[in-house]
C-alpha cells in the first residue's frame, strides 16, 4: 500500500525534514511505501511563492495513494488541513497517528 504522509512543514522546515524521515521509516516498518511531499519538495520548491502549486501537487499525490496518514497532530497547519479535507472528498482513508506513537518515533522525542 502507498501511504501519503501528511505533516506540518512551515513551522520549522529543518525539523520537518527530520520528522519526515522518521515518519517514512514508521510507514516502511508497517509494511507500506511512504510518499512524503516534505522529502520530495524541500529544497526544490519555495513554500512561499510555490505554495499553491505544492498543495495542488499534494492533491495529485493523494490521488495516487491508498491512504493518508496524518502526523503532527498537536497543531493544525493549513496545508495539512487542506490535505485531510481533500483526501476525505477523494474517498481516501485518513489515519491519524496518535500522540503516543509520535512521541516514540519523532527524532527529538516528545512534544515540540
Amino acid at each position: 500500500m502507498i501511504v501519503f504522509i501528511s505533516q506540518d512543514y512551515s513551522y520549522n522546515p529543518t525539523l520537518a525534514v527530520k520528522r519526515a524521515y522518521a515518519y517514512s521509516k514508521y510507514v516502511v516498518k508497517a509494511g507500506h511505501i511512504p510518499l512524503s511531499p516534505v522529502l520530495l519538495f524541500h529544497g526544490v520548491r519555495d513554500n512561499g511563492s510555490d505554495y499553491f502549486s505544492i498543495i495542488t501537487d499534494c492533491f495529485r499525490l493523494i490521488d495516487r495513494c491508498d491512504e493518508v496518514w496524518e502526523f503532527d497532530g498537536d497543531r493544525e497547519g493549513h496545508g495539512r488541513v487542506l490535505e485531510r479535507e481533500y483526501a476525505k472528498t477523494a474517498g481516501k482513508l485518513v489515519n491519524y497517528i496518535s500522540k503516543d506513537v509520535l512521541q516514540k518515533i519523532r527524532p527529538e522525542g516528545g512534544e515540540r
